[in-house]
Parts: structure tokens; sequence; C-alpha cells
């Protein structure tokens, strides 16, 4: 499905990344899914991976609801 279908489906965060001077290689933070103030801590690139793709859905699109 390409960006310009109608069926298209998106989702915007915001985060907010600290890289642990001990570790530079791993990712910590916190990211906030705009529009429903949700927020999530992560502790790894994998971790915040995972909470985005299992997010549920939202209505601020106009194309799904919670």
């Amino acid at each position: 499905m390409s960006p310009s279908e109608p069926d298209q489906h998106f989702d915007y965060f915001m985060l907010r990344v600290a890289r642990p001077e001990q570790e530079s290689h791993r990712l910590e933070g916190q990211v906030e899914r705009l529009g429903s103030g949700e927020k999530q801590r992560f502790e790894s690139g994998e971790q915040l991976l995972r909470l985005v793709a299992h997010w549920r859905p939202t209505f601020i699109s106009g194309k799904r609801s919670p």
C-alpha cells in the first residue's frame, strides 16, 4: 500500500531519547503518541519498536477508533 492510498493510516509520535555515556550504543527514553497524550518509557531500541508496533490505532486521522 502506498502512502497516497485512501486506506492509509498514520499515527504521530514524539520521542525523547537519551544515550547513557557508559553504553552509547543503547537508546532509552520516552515516546508519546501525539493527540492522545499516551506516554511510555523504553529502555532499548527494540522495546521502542515493540511499543510503537503494538499501540492501537486512534481516531485522530478520522479513519479508525480506539
